[in-house]
């Protein structure tokens, strides 16, 4: 099953997979997005806002992230980490 993901601020929107990690439409995108680790889920330079139906925090992204810290009504979360449950809406702050 496929949902939409919508990449802010310019509205593009991707298809993406149930259980597709965050990172993966973004790579398909184009646009820019850290993960020095290659989706290993150590280097946390893949930090996204998210906001939709994501996956829960699992307990090693809770520790990777540290606190918890909402924006609005997005969360941040570890693209490469996070899994995507439905539609979703993601953004940084460099886009």
């Amino acid at each position: 099953m496929t949902v939409d993901v919508c990449l802010e601020p310019n509205g593009q929107v991707m298809t993406a997979r149930i259980g597709e990690p965050l990172i993966k439409p973004i790579q398909r995108s184009g646009l820019p997005i850290g993960f020095s680790c290659r989706g290993q889920g150590v280097c946390t330079a893949c930090v996204v806002l998210a906001k939709g139906s994501v996956s829960p925090v699992t307990e090693r992204e809770g520790a990777l992230l540290g606190e918890p810290s909402d924006i609005h009504e997005y969360a941040r979360r570890i693209a490469c980490l996070a899994r995507i449950n439905g539609p979703v809406t993601l953004t940084v702050d460099y886009w």
